[in-house]
């Protein structure tokens, strides 16, 4: 707490009586303000005749009438004693000559000490991540000896005032969840600062954060030229190709849950132990790829996209996936229209009209068959794009939705490919392509049922 009982000393040589007209102008702090200082130096412009002030320092307005006095030398007064943080302060002065005499009080003015004010929050709130240990982070703090967090993945946050506080020591500025959350949990976080005298900042706003599957990014939507001129609505779209590794989660909790596919994939192009769960998933068909979909958006807790006769799709059967319909409003995930794939490859609204997506050199952004040494590689592991999307070109050809056909002449908005069909859209190119397989432009097509090393995906959602 604050003690309202502070005395300096004044003092001067004697000037002209003061009158109760010598009002107090050019406080600072402004009135109202806020100062991270617990100590800040009240200051004020000098009375002509004053010799000495008088202050008076409350937690209350109607509390400084009663506060006790304190008197300061010249036009500046600085509490001896921390002001308590995040709490707002009231005080008035006066001015007093050598005979005793007082100006009348000024105005109540207020000042709130806000000091530990948190910034930098990661992840970011409303955000998502893929890491189910995740590192929580945010900025330093000057003077911070240590932050105190709190957590929680009741729905809301609702009880996040009552859990268990957590204690980072500066200048340490992270912590790591201490188990492993669930896809489809989200996190709810706070955080404040301690200084060397107990005393704490404000709560940071409760953030949160989503566990997903698959990192996204958000495409803006646009009008560009695909045969004709191309209307897309905003969507968001695979940071990576879809890993063995994500496959695999999905894959393994699907077979568990009543789905069922045609292929179970592999890790990069052949599977053996020089391809790494880190590699995109291959050897799936473009059935099998929707059904993933489908089963990724149950096991996050979204809403699959994908039905026949109005039910779910869980099985590879060709006749349930090459007649299904697709909820374009739902919010679970699916595989993007080729119109998405071309817009988001060529950088979407900030393209720069590469022949490559992220560069006309190949090479910076491309594993194709110059450089892959035959082998699918890592992803994410070249250049992004314009978006921040990374093997758009290369490692590995991603289906899309549509079936095989002429592109529209017509205007059209958010085309979704012909009604039917023999062959579904591929893009990209893969390790094992020539360079001018792996442009932007250039289509592939394959049976629905077809799957092999070269083949595999990268999911987009409605947004």
């Amino acid at each position: 707490m604050f003690p309202l009982i502070r005395t300096v000393t004044g003092g001067g040589s004697e000037v002209s009586p003061l009158t109760p007209s010598d009002a107090i102008s050019g406080i600072n702090p402004t009135n109202g303000g806020l100062t991270t200082d617990t100590t800040p130096t009240l200051s004020w412009d000098a009375v002509d005749g004053a010799v000495s002030y008088e202050v008076q320092i409350a937690y209350t307005e109607t509390g400084v009438t009663s506060a006790a006095i304190e008197t300061a030398e010249a036009n500046s007064y600085t509490p001896t004693a921390a002001m308590t943080n995040n709490q707002i302060h009231y005080w008035r002065v006066r001015a007093v000559n050598t005979n005793g005499q007082h100006a009348a009080w000024s105005s109540v003015y207020s000042l709130q000490v806000s000091w530990g004010t948190i910034s930098g929050i990661s992840p970011t709130d409303d955000g998502s991540t893929t890491d189910t240990t995740p590192t929580l982070s945010w900025d330093s703090v000057d003077g911070a000896a240590g932050y105190e967090l709190r957590y929680t993945t009741t729905a809301g946050g609702s009880d996040i005032a009552s859990v268990t506080v957590h204690t980072v020591t500066a200048p340490t500025t992270e912590y790591q969840y201490p188990s492993s959350l669930n896809v489809g949990d989200t996190l709810f976080w706070q955080v404040r600062t301690k200084d060397g005298d107990d005393q704490y900042g404000a709560w940071s706003a409760v953030s949160d954060f989503l566990i997903i599957i698959v990192e996204m990014v958000s495409v803006d939507g646009g009008t560009f030229i695909l045969g004709s001129e191309v209307t897309l609505s905003d969507f968001t779209i695979g940071k990576y190709e879809v890993t063995f590794a994500e496959w695999e989660e999905v894959y393994a909790w699907a077979l568990s849950h009543g789905y069922s596919f045609d292929n179970a994939g592999q890790a990069g192009d052949d599977g053996t132990p020089s391809d790494t769960f880190d590699e995109p998933v291959t050897s799936i068909n473009w059935r099998d790829a929707m059904v993933w979909c489908n089963a990724a958006s149950e096991y996050e807790g979204l809403t699959p996209v994908y039905t026949y006769s109005s039910v779910v799709i869980k099985d590879s059967n060709a006749t349930t996936c090459d007649n299904a319909g697709c909820d374009w409003n739902e919010n679970g995930y699916r595989l993007p229209t080729e119109a998405e794939w071309q817009f988001a490859a060529r950088g979407g609204n900030n393209s720069s009209g590469y022949t490559y997506s992220g560069s006309n050199s190949i090479n910076g952004v491309a594993w194709y068959t110059e450089n892959s040494d035959s082998d699918t590689k890592t992803v994410g592991t070249k250049a992004a794009n314009e978006l921040g999307l990374y093997d758009m070109s290369g490692n590995v050809w991603e289906w899309c939705w549509d079936w095989s056909g002429d592109y529209n002449y017509t205007p059209v908005t958010n085309p979704t490919g012909p009604s039917s069909g023999s062959s579904r859209i591929l893009r990209g190119g893969c390790w094992l392509n020539t360079e001018d397989r792996c442009r932007v432009y250039s289509r592939g097509a394959y049976g629905p049922g077809d799957g092999d090393s070269r083949f595999g995906l990268r999911p987009a959602r409605s947004r």
